[in-house]
């Protein structure tokens, strides 16, 4: 998936597994992706929320 790749270019931070679940994530537009994993947090376009809080 090219965005996938795109954003490993953008971000080391990104493991490649990452970069795939934001890449899925932005393609179907979703709101927010539940994970405790913090590497997350610093990309645009995608809100982390943490398991423990959803109700």
């Amino acid at each position: 998936m090219a965005q996938a790749r795109g954003l490993l270019e953008g971000d080391a931070a990104l493991s490649a597994r990452d970069a795939l679940h934001v890449a899925v994530c932005l393609e179907v537009r979703a709101e927010a992706l539940c994970s405790f994993d913090r590497d997350f947090d610093g990309v645009a376009g995608i809100r982390r929320v943490e398991p423990g809080d959803l109700h």
